[in-house]
C-alpha cells in the first residue's frame, strides 16, 4: 500500500464522490442519452456549439464528437470507472464497509456503530476505510 497521505480536502472530496456514485452514474447515463437524442451542448472550444447548425459534419459524427468533448461526461466517466474498478478489487469486508458507510441512506449508525456491526475495532475500521479512499484516490491520480 502506498504510504502517501491524502489531504483533508481530497479525503472529503473522495468520500463525497463515493457517496454519490450512484447519482453520478445516473447523471452520466442521462447526459449520454440527451446527446444521442439530439440535445445541444457546447464543445471544449467555447465558441463552437455541437448538436445544432449547419456544417459538413453528419449528425452521427456530431453526436460522437459531443460525447467525446463534453467535459462533464469525461469527468463523470473517470470517477464512475475508478469507483467501479476499485469496488471490484475490494475484499468482501471492504465492499460491505463501502455499502454501510457510503451507500446506506438514510444512515442510522455512527462510524463506531458500523465498526461494531462489522465486528471490527474502531482503528481497523478507519484503516480499512482509508485503504478504500487511497485506492480510489490512486485511480483518479490524487496520490
Amino acid at each position: 500500500m502506498n504510504k502517501s497521505k491524502l489531504s483533508k480536502a481530497k479525503r472529503r472530496y473522495l468520500e463525497e464522490e463515493i457517496r454519490y456514485f450512484h447519482t453520478s452514474k445516473r447523471e452520466l447515463q442521462r447526459l449520454r442519452r440527451d446527446i444521442m437524442q439530439g440535445a445541444v451542448y457546447q464543445s471544449a472550444d467555447d465558441n463552437a456549439w455541437i448538436g445544432s447548425g449547419s456544417s459538413c459534419i453528419q449528425e452521427p459524427e456530431r453526436r460522437t464528437i459531443a460525447l467525446l468533448e463534453n467535459r462533464r461526461i469525461q469527468r463523470l466517466e473517470s470517477i464512475v470507472q475508478a469507483i467501479e474498478e476499485v469496488f471490484q478489487m475490494l475484499t468482501k469486508e471492504q465492499q460491505t464497509l463501502v455499502k454501510y458507510v457510503f451507500w446506506t441512506h438514510p444512515q442510522t449508525l455512527t462510524m463506531e456503530g458500523i465498526a461494531q456491526q462489522m465486528h471490527l475495532s474502531r482503528r481497523t475500521f478507519y484503516r480499512k476505510k482509508d485503504e478504500v479512499l487511497m485506492l480510489v484516490g490512486g485511480k483518479l491520480g490524487y496520490l
